[in-house]
Protein backbone atom coordinates (compact mmCIF):
# COMPACT_ATOMS: atom_id res chain seq x y z
CA UNK A 1 0.00 0.00 0.00
CA UNK A 2 1.23 3.50 -0.75
CA UNK A 3 1.75 6.01 2.00
CA UNK A 4 -1.29 8.26 2.23
CA UNK A 5 -1.36 12.02 2.34
CA UNK A 6 -2.49 12.59 5.89
CA UNK A 7 -3.91 15.64 7.63
CA UNK A 8 -1.70 16.59 10.54
CA UNK A 9 -2.87 20.09 11.34
CA UNK A 10 -3.95 19.27 14.85
CA UNK A 11 -0.87 17.15 15.38
CA UNK A 12 1.48 19.90 14.25
CA UNK A 13 -0.07 22.28 16.74
CA UNK A 14 0.47 19.75 19.48
CA UNK A 15 4.03 19.11 18.41
CA UNK A 16 4.85 22.75 18.86
CA UNK A 17 3.37 23.12 22.32
CA UNK A 18 3.48 19.79 24.17
CA UNK A 19 5.53 19.84 27.33
CA UNK A 20 6.54 16.82 29.36
CA UNK A 21 3.49 16.92 31.64
CA UNK A 22 1.49 13.97 32.90
CA UNK A 23 -1.94 13.52 31.32
CA UNK A 24 -4.08 13.62 34.47
CA UNK A 25 -7.86 13.45 34.43
CA UNK A 26 -10.64 12.30 36.71
CA UNK A 27 -12.70 9.66 34.92
CA UNK A 28 -15.37 9.53 37.61
CA UNK A 29 -15.79 13.30 37.55
CA UNK A 30 -16.19 13.33 33.77
CA UNK A 31 -18.83 10.60 33.88
CA UNK A 32 -20.64 12.36 36.70
CA UNK A 33 -20.68 15.60 34.71
CA UNK A 34 -22.07 13.81 31.65
CA UNK A 35 -24.81 12.16 33.74
CA UNK A 36 -25.84 15.54 35.11
CA UNK A 37 -25.83 17.17 31.68
CA UNK A 38 -27.84 14.29 30.22
CA UNK A 39 -30.50 14.92 32.88
CA UNK A 40 -30.49 18.60 31.90
CA UNK A 41 -31.02 17.65 28.25
CA UNK A 42 -34.10 15.67 29.29
CA UNK A 43 -35.55 18.57 31.30
CA UNK A 44 -38.34 20.18 29.24
CA UNK A 45 -37.16 23.72 30.00
CA UNK A 46 -33.40 23.21 29.79
CA UNK A 47 -33.67 21.06 26.66
CA UNK A 48 -34.85 24.12 24.71
CA UNK A 49 -31.64 26.04 25.46
CA UNK A 50 -28.70 25.69 23.09
CA UNK A 51 -26.27 26.11 26.01
CA UNK A 52 -27.49 22.83 27.51
CA UNK A 53 -26.55 20.91 24.37
CA UNK A 54 -23.26 22.78 23.92
CA UNK A 55 -22.21 21.82 27.44
CA UNK A 56 -23.22 18.19 26.83
CA UNK A 57 -21.30 18.14 23.54
CA UNK A 58 -18.19 19.53 25.24
CA UNK A 59 -18.40 16.91 27.97
CA UNK A 60 -18.73 14.03 25.53
CA UNK A 61 -15.82 15.30 23.41
CA UNK A 62 -13.69 15.59 26.54
CA UNK A 63 -14.57 11.99 27.42
CA UNK A 64 -13.73 10.79 23.91
CA UNK A 65 -10.37 12.52 23.58
CA UNK A 66 -8.90 13.08 27.04
CA UNK A 67 -7.03 9.75 27.30
CA UNK A 68 -4.87 10.50 24.24
CA UNK A 69 -4.66 14.28 24.53
CA UNK A 70 -1.15 15.49 23.76
CA UNK A 71 -0.08 12.26 22.05
CA UNK A 72 1.18 12.40 18.46
CA UNK A 73 3.16 10.34 16.00
CA UNK A 74 6.84 11.05 16.32
CA UNK A 75 6.69 11.92 20.04
CA UNK A 76 9.94 10.93 21.73
CA UNK A 77 10.20 8.22 24.38
CA UNK A 78 10.92 10.56 27.27
CA UNK A 79 7.88 12.78 26.69
CA UNK A 80 5.63 9.81 25.98
CA UNK A 81 6.58 8.04 29.20
CA UNK A 82 5.81 11.14 31.26
CA UNK A 83 2.56 11.80 29.39
CA UNK A 84 1.39 8.23 30.03
CA UNK A 85 2.41 8.36 33.71
CA UNK A 86 5.11 5.66 33.67
CA UNK A 87 3.41 3.00 31.56
CA UNK A 88 4.13 -0.73 31.55
CA UNK A 89 6.60 -1.78 28.86
CA UNK A 90 6.47 -4.86 26.63
CA UNK A 91 6.95 -5.78 22.96
CA UNK A 92 4.47 -6.81 20.29
CA UNK A 93 4.89 -7.83 16.66
CA UNK A 94 2.30 -6.50 14.21
CA UNK A 95 2.42 -7.36 10.51
CA UNK A 96 5.96 -8.61 10.92
CA UNK A 97 7.22 -5.46 12.66
CA UNK A 98 8.28 -5.59 16.29
CA UNK A 99 7.28 -2.59 18.39
CA UNK A 100 7.97 -1.55 21.93
CA UNK A 101 4.53 -1.28 23.53
CA UNK A 102 3.78 1.06 26.40
CA UNK A 103 0.47 0.56 28.17
CA UNK A 104 -1.67 2.26 30.76
CA UNK A 105 -5.31 1.71 31.67
CA UNK A 106 -6.57 3.48 28.56
CA UNK A 107 -3.95 3.20 25.81
CA UNK A 108 -1.45 0.93 24.12
CA UNK A 109 1.20 3.07 22.45
CA UNK A 110 3.54 1.48 19.91
CA UNK A 111 7.09 2.78 19.68
CA UNK A 112 9.80 2.20 17.08
CA UNK A 113 13.11 3.99 16.61
CA UNK A 114 12.42 5.72 19.95
CA UNK A 115 9.30 7.46 18.60
CA UNK A 116 5.54 6.92 18.72
CA UNK A 117 4.29 5.17 15.57
CA UNK A 118 0.62 4.69 16.47
CA UNK A 119 -1.64 3.92 19.40
CA UNK A 120 -4.79 2.01 20.24
CA UNK A 121 -7.48 3.07 22.66
CA UNK A 122 -7.99 0.11 25.00
CA UNK A 123 -10.96 1.38 26.94
CA UNK A 124 -13.51 4.11 26.36
CA UNK A 125 -15.13 5.04 29.63
CA UNK A 126 -18.02 6.52 27.64
CA UNK A 127 -18.89 4.36 24.63
CA UNK A 128 -19.55 6.34 21.45
CA UNK A 129 -18.57 9.58 23.16
CA UNK A 130 -17.52 11.42 19.99
CA UNK A 131 -20.66 10.50 18.09
CA UNK A 132 -22.83 11.52 21.04
CA UNK A 133 -20.92 14.78 21.23
CA UNK A 134 -21.57 15.45 17.55
CA UNK A 135 -25.29 14.83 18.05
CA UNK A 136 -25.37 17.25 20.99
CA UNK A 137 -23.56 19.96 18.99
CA UNK A 138 -25.97 19.50 16.10
CA UNK A 139 -28.89 19.94 18.46
CA UNK A 140 -27.38 23.15 19.83
CA UNK A 141 -26.86 24.46 16.29
CA UNK A 142 -30.43 23.54 15.39
CA UNK A 143 -31.76 25.57 18.33
CA UNK A 144 -29.56 28.65 17.80
CA UNK A 145 -27.42 28.55 14.67
CA UNK A 146 -26.14 32.11 14.92
CA UNK A 147 -25.37 32.09 18.62
CA UNK A 148 -23.62 28.72 18.67
CA UNK A 149 -21.90 28.70 15.30
CA UNK A 150 -18.36 29.39 16.50
CA UNK A 151 -18.47 26.93 19.40
CA UNK A 152 -20.17 24.17 17.43
CA UNK A 153 -17.68 24.59 14.58
CA UNK A 154 -14.74 24.35 16.99
CA UNK A 155 -16.21 21.26 18.63
CA UNK A 156 -16.89 19.47 15.36
CA UNK A 157 -13.39 20.31 14.11
CA UNK A 158 -11.97 18.75 17.26
CA UNK A 159 -13.94 15.58 16.55
CA UNK A 160 -12.76 15.58 12.93
CA UNK A 161 -9.13 15.89 14.01
CA UNK A 162 -9.64 12.99 16.40
CA UNK A 163 -11.09 10.93 13.55
CA UNK A 164 -8.07 11.74 11.38
CA UNK A 165 -5.66 10.64 14.11
CA UNK A 166 -7.62 7.42 14.53
CA UNK A 167 -7.69 6.74 10.78
CA UNK A 168 -3.97 7.41 10.56
CA UNK A 169 -3.35 4.95 13.40
CA UNK A 170 -5.43 2.27 11.71
CA UNK A 171 -3.55 2.83 8.44
CA UNK A 172 -0.17 2.58 10.13
CA UNK A 173 -1.05 -0.76 11.69
CA UNK A 174 -2.46 -1.90 8.30
CA UNK A 175 -6.11 -2.08 9.40
CA UNK A 176 -7.24 -0.59 6.11
CA UNK A 177 -10.92 -1.44 6.48
CA UNK A 178 -11.25 0.63 9.64
CA UNK A 179 -8.98 3.36 8.29
CA UNK A 180 -11.15 3.84 5.19
CA UNK A 181 -14.35 4.14 7.21
CA UNK A 182 -12.88 6.65 9.64
CA UNK A 183 -11.35 8.79 6.87
CA UNK A 184 -14.80 8.82 5.27
CA UNK A 185 -16.41 9.79 8.58
CA UNK A 186 -13.96 12.69 9.00
CA UNK A 187 -14.74 13.90 5.49
CA UNK A 188 -18.51 13.64 5.91
CA UNK A 189 -18.45 15.39 9.29
CA UNK A 190 -16.54 18.38 7.97
CA UNK A 191 -18.94 18.81 5.06
CA UNK A 192 -21.73 19.63 7.50
CA UNK A 193 -22.64 23.11 8.69
CA UNK A 194 -21.20 25.06 10.35
CA UNK A 195 -17.78 23.60 9.45
CA UNK A 196 -18.58 23.58 5.71
CA UNK A 197 -15.14 22.31 4.76
CA UNK A 198 -14.31 19.99 1.87
CA UNK A 199 -11.40 17.95 3.19
CA UNK A 200 -10.11 16.56 -0.10
CA UNK A 201 -7.25 14.66 1.53
CA UNK A 202 -9.59 12.64 3.75
CA UNK A 203 -11.88 12.17 0.76
CA UNK A 204 -9.04 10.83 -1.41
CA UNK A 205 -7.67 8.62 1.37
CA UNK A 206 -11.09 7.04 1.89
CA UNK A 207 -11.60 6.51 -1.83
CA UNK A 208 -8.15 5.06 -2.39
CA UNK A 209 -8.50 2.62 0.48
CA UNK A 210 -11.99 1.55 -0.57
CA UNK A 211 -10.65 0.87 -4.07
CA UNK A 212 -7.78 -1.22 -2.69
CA UNK A 213 -10.27 -3.10 -0.48
CA UNK A 214 -12.38 -3.85 -3.58
CA UNK A 215 -15.29 -1.78 -2.28
CA UNK A 216 -15.53 -0.21 -5.69
CA UNK A 217 -18.86 1.56 -5.24
CA UNK A 218 -17.52 3.46 -2.23
CA UNK A 219 -14.20 4.06 -3.97
CA UNK A 220 -16.07 5.60 -6.90
CA UNK A 221 -18.10 7.79 -4.54
CA UNK A 222 -15.14 9.33 -2.72
CA UNK A 223 -12.60 9.45 -5.54
CA UNK A 224 -15.04 11.20 -7.87
CA UNK A 225 -15.73 13.77 -5.15
CA UNK A 226 -11.99 14.25 -4.58
CA UNK A 227 -11.48 14.99 -8.28
CA UNK A 228 -14.52 17.28 -8.43
CA UNK A 229 -12.98 19.31 -5.62
CA UNK A 230 -9.54 19.53 -7.21
CA UNK A 231 -7.63 16.71 -5.52
CA UNK A 232 -5.90 14.85 -8.34
CA UNK A 233 -2.67 13.52 -6.77
CA UNK A 234 -0.64 13.86 -9.98
CA UNK A 235 -3.21 11.78 -11.81
CA UNK A 236 -3.49 8.94 -9.29
CA UNK A 237 -7.04 9.96 -8.39
CA UNK A 238 -8.06 9.33 -11.99
CA UNK A 239 -6.28 6.00 -12.15
CA UNK A 240 -7.87 4.69 -8.95
CA UNK A 241 -11.29 5.97 -10.05
CA UNK A 242 -10.79 4.16 -13.35
CA UNK A 243 -10.21 0.95 -11.40
CA UNK A 244 -13.51 1.40 -9.57
CA UNK A 245 -15.44 1.95 -12.79
CA UNK A 246 -13.63 -0.88 -14.56
CA UNK A 247 -14.28 -3.42 -11.82
CA UNK A 248 -17.96 -2.45 -11.89
CA UNK A 249 -17.91 -3.04 -15.68
CA UNK A 250 -18.72 0.61 -16.38
CA UNK A 251 -16.25 0.75 -19.25
CA UNK A 252 -17.46 4.02 -20.76
CA UNK A 253 -16.92 5.91 -17.48
CA UNK A 254 -13.62 4.08 -17.03
CA UNK A 255 -12.43 5.28 -20.43
CA UNK A 256 -13.58 8.87 -19.89
CA UNK A 257 -11.85 8.97 -16.52
CA UNK A 258 -8.54 7.84 -18.01
CA UNK A 259 -8.83 10.29 -20.90
CA UNK A 260 -9.52 13.15 -18.49
CA UNK A 261 -6.54 12.12 -16.39
CA UNK A 262 -4.29 11.72 -19.42
CA UNK A 263 -5.16 15.19 -20.68
CA UNK A 264 -4.01 16.72 -17.41
CA UNK A 265 -1.25 14.26 -16.48
CA UNK A 266 0.21 12.80 -19.68
CA UNK A 267 3.35 11.75 -17.81
CA UNK A 268 1.40 9.36 -15.55
CA UNK A 269 2.52 6.00 -16.93
CA UNK A 270 -0.18 4.02 -15.10
CA UNK A 271 -2.90 6.01 -16.87
CA UNK A 272 -1.21 5.45 -20.22
CA UNK A 273 -0.83 1.73 -19.67
CA UNK A 274 -4.40 1.27 -18.48
CA UNK A 275 -5.84 3.32 -21.32
CA UNK A 276 -3.95 1.36 -23.95
CA UNK A 277 -5.03 -1.90 -22.34
CA UNK A 278 -8.66 -0.74 -22.03
CA UNK A 279 -8.79 0.38 -25.63
CA UNK A 280 -7.51 -3.05 -26.62
CA UNK A 281 -10.30 -4.73 -24.63
CA UNK A 282 -12.88 -2.39 -26.12
CA UNK A 283 -11.60 -3.04 -29.63
CA UNK A 284 -10.39 0.54 -30.05
CA UNK A 285 -7.19 1.63 -31.77
CA UNK A 286 -4.65 2.69 -29.09
CA UNK A 287 -3.52 5.44 -31.49
CA UNK A 288 -6.73 7.30 -30.61
CA UNK A 289 -4.98 8.33 -27.38
CA UNK A 290 -2.46 10.46 -29.26
CA UNK A 291 -4.79 13.32 -30.30
CA UNK A 292 -5.60 14.05 -26.66
CA UNK A 293 -1.95 14.73 -25.91
CA UNK A 294 -1.39 16.56 -29.18
CA UNK A 295 -4.22 18.96 -28.34
CA UNK A 296 -2.47 19.67 -25.07
CA UNK A 297 0.80 20.31 -26.92
CA UNK A 298 -0.94 22.70 -29.31
CA UNK A 299 -2.08 24.83 -26.40
CA UNK A 300 1.17 24.47 -24.45
CA UNK A 301 3.99 23.58 -26.89
CA UNK A 302 6.76 24.19 -24.35
CA UNK A 303 5.41 21.72 -21.81
CA UNK A 304 8.08 19.03 -21.43
CA UNK A 305 5.66 16.74 -19.56
CA UNK A 306 3.26 16.73 -22.52
CA UNK A 307 6.04 15.80 -24.93
CA UNK A 308 7.22 13.16 -22.49
CA UNK A 309 3.68 11.79 -22.27
CA UNK A 310 3.49 11.61 -26.08
CA UNK A 311 6.78 9.73 -26.09
CA UNK A 312 5.36 7.39 -23.48
CA UNK A 313 2.37 6.55 -25.69
CA UNK A 314 4.57 5.83 -28.69
CA UNK A 315 6.80 3.72 -26.45
CA UNK A 316 3.81 1.64 -25.30
CA UNK A 317 2.77 1.26 -28.94
CA UNK A 318 6.25 0.02 -29.82
CA UNK A 319 7.16 2.91 -32.14
CA UNK A 320 10.69 3.59 -30.91
CA UNK A 321 11.54 6.25 -33.50
CA UNK A 322 8.49 8.43 -32.78
CA UNK A 323 9.01 7.86 -29.07
CA UNK A 324 12.62 9.02 -29.36
CA UNK A 325 11.60 12.11 -31.35
CA UNK A 326 9.03 13.08 -28.71
CA UNK A 327 11.45 12.40 -25.85
CA UNK A 328 14.08 14.44 -27.68
CA UNK A 329 11.72 17.42 -27.67
CA UNK A 330 10.98 16.89 -23.97
CA UNK A 331 14.73 16.82 -23.32
CA UNK A 332 15.22 19.99 -25.32
CA UNK A 333 12.65 21.72 -23.11
CA UNK A 334 13.95 20.20 -19.87
CA UNK A 335 17.61 19.41 -20.53
CA UNK A 336 18.49 18.66 -16.91
CA UNK A 337 15.58 16.39 -15.97
CA UNK A 338 16.15 12.77 -15.02
CA UNK A 339 13.19 11.35 -16.94
CA UNK A 340 13.73 13.47 -20.03
CA UNK A 341 17.34 12.31 -20.33
CA UNK A 342 16.76 8.69 -19.36
CA UNK A 343 13.73 8.18 -21.61
CA UNK A 344 15.50 9.69 -24.60
CA UNK A 345 18.60 7.55 -24.01
CA UNK A 346 16.51 4.41 -23.61
CA UNK A 347 14.94 4.97 -27.02
CA UNK A 348 18.38 5.62 -28.52
CA UNK A 349 19.54 2.25 -27.19
CA UNK A 350 16.43 0.45 -28.43
CA UNK A 351 16.87 1.87 -31.92
CA UNK A 352 20.53 0.86 -31.84
CA UNK A 353 19.45 -2.62 -30.72
CA UNK A 354 17.19 -2.74 -33.77
CA UNK A 355 20.16 -1.87 -35.99
CA UNK A 356 22.14 -4.65 -34.32
CA UNK A 357 19.41 -7.20 -35.05
CA UNK A 358 19.30 -6.13 -38.69
CA UNK A 359 23.10 -6.27 -38.85
CA UNK A 360 23.12 -9.86 -37.60
CA UNK A 361 20.71 -10.88 -40.37
CA UNK A 362 22.51 -9.01 -43.13
CA UNK A 363 24.99 -10.44 -45.65
CA UNK A 364 28.00 -8.31 -46.57
CA UNK A 365 30.03 -8.33 -49.78
CA UNK A 366 33.24 -7.11 -48.15
CA UNK A 367 34.94 -6.55 -44.81
CA UNK A 368 34.91 -2.82 -45.48
CA UNK A 369 31.13 -2.83 -45.89
CA UNK A 370 30.73 -4.84 -42.69
CA UNK A 371 33.06 -2.55 -40.73
CA UNK A 372 31.21 0.55 -41.93
CA UNK A 373 27.88 -0.90 -40.81
CA UNK A 374 29.38 -1.81 -37.42
CA UNK A 375 30.80 1.70 -37.00
CA UNK A 376 27.34 3.13 -37.71
CA UNK A 377 25.82 0.93 -34.99
CA UNK A 378 28.53 1.87 -32.48
CA UNK A 379 27.89 5.56 -33.20
CA UNK A 380 24.18 4.97 -32.56
CA UNK A 381 24.89 3.44 -29.14
CA UNK A 382 27.39 6.16 -28.25
CA UNK A 383 24.66 8.82 -28.52
CA UNK A 384 23.07 7.32 -25.40
CA UNK A 385 26.04 7.91 -23.10
CA UNK A 386 25.74 11.69 -22.67
CA UNK A 387 22.01 11.74 -21.74
CA UNK A 388 22.47 8.71 -19.46
CA UNK A 389 25.30 10.45 -17.62
CA UNK A 390 23.12 13.54 -17.23
CA UNK A 391 20.35 11.37 -15.82
CA UNK A 392 22.80 9.75 -13.42
CA UNK A 393 23.98 13.17 -12.28
CA UNK A 394 20.39 13.90 -11.22
CA UNK A 395 19.83 10.51 -9.55
CA UNK A 396 23.13 8.90 -8.66
CA UNK A 397 21.39 6.00 -6.89
CA UNK A 398 19.38 4.69 -9.85
CA UNK A 399 20.69 1.19 -10.67
CA UNK A 400 18.82 0.97 -13.99
CA UNK A 401 20.69 3.99 -15.35
CA UNK A 402 24.00 2.60 -14.16
CA UNK A 403 23.31 -0.82 -15.65
CA UNK A 404 22.38 0.70 -19.00
CA UNK A 405 25.52 2.84 -19.00
CA UNK A 406 27.60 -0.20 -18.14
CA UNK A 407 26.08 -2.20 -21.01
CA UNK A 408 26.60 0.55 -23.59
CA UNK A 409 30.16 1.22 -22.49
CA UNK A 410 30.92 -2.52 -22.50
CA UNK A 411 29.93 -2.69 -26.14
CA UNK A 412 32.18 0.28 -26.95
CA UNK A 413 35.02 -0.58 -24.54
CA UNK A 414 37.56 -1.37 -27.30
CA UNK A 415 36.94 1.90 -29.07
CA UNK A 416 39.25 3.94 -26.84
CA UNK A 417 40.96 3.91 -23.42
CA UNK A 418 38.41 6.50 -22.29
CA UNK A 419 35.52 4.19 -23.13
CA UNK A 420 37.21 1.28 -21.36
CA UNK A 421 37.61 3.52 -18.31
CA UNK A 422 33.92 4.40 -18.42
CA UNK A 423 32.96 0.75 -18.60
CA UNK A 424 35.14 -0.12 -15.61
CA UNK A 425 33.70 2.80 -13.65
CA UNK A 426 30.06 1.89 -14.25
CA UNK A 427 30.68 -1.82 -13.88
CA UNK A 428 32.17 -1.23 -10.42
CA UNK A 429 29.35 1.16 -9.53
CA UNK A 430 26.69 -1.34 -10.54
CA UNK A 431 28.35 -4.16 -8.61
CA UNK A 432 28.47 -1.99 -5.49
CA UNK A 433 24.72 -1.35 -5.82
CA UNK A 434 24.03 -5.09 -5.80
CA UNK A 435 25.80 -5.65 -2.49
Amino acid sequence: MKRLFLIAAAVSLVCGTVMAQEAKFDEAAIIKKIDKLELNSQNPKKATKAETWLALGDAYIEAGTVASTGLYRGMDEFTTKILMQNPEESTETINGVEYVKWSNAYLDVYMKDMMVQFWRVKRNFVEGALEKGVAAYQKAYELDAKGTEAKVKAGLEKVANSYKETADNYYTEADYAKASDVFAAAYELQKQAPVNKIDTVCCFNAGYLYAMLEKYDLGEQYLSQAIENGYESNGDSYDFLFLCYYKQKNYESAEQTLLAGLTKFPQNSAILEHLISLHGEMGKDPNTIIPYIERGIESDPNNAALWGGLGGVYDKLGDNQKAMDAFAKARELNPDGFETNFNYALMVVRIADGKTEAFNKQSFTSAEERDAAMAEIDAAYEKAIEPLEKALAVNAQDPVTVELLKSVCFRLRDKSPEMMSKFEKYDAMFKSMQQ
